[in-house]
């Protein structure tokens, strides 16, 4: 939309843009949030489970040399829980 009538008016973003805007930053904001309280959930379980005997959640579990991947299975938790905040925050906030 320009403001003013000219063609050297000030152009404003329409309300979609800022509505996805939005919605970005909310599933941005959550994805972030869940990774921390993943993080230190599995970092206090391994505390817990390596104290006891067991092999630590923090090991390879997959590994792959040639492209340089090295996760654990508190990694792939992790992303998980931070992939699905974000994909239920962004259906949430759909209209």
């Amino acid at each position: 939309m320009i403001v003013g009538g000219s063609a050297g008016g000030r152009v404003r973003p329409s309300r979609a843009l800022w509505s996805s805007v939005g919605r970005v930053a909310a599933a941005a904001g959550a994805s972030f949030a869940a990774a921390v309280v993943a993080a230190i959930t599995l970092a206090v379980t391994d505390l817990y489970v390596t104290g006891h005997g067991h092999p630590s959640l923090m090991r390879a579990w997959i590994d792959w040399e040639a492209g340089g991947v090295h996760l654990s299975r508190a990694d792939v938790g992790i992303l998980a829980v931070a992939m699905a905040a974000g994909v239920a925050s962004w259906q949430r906030l759909r209209r």
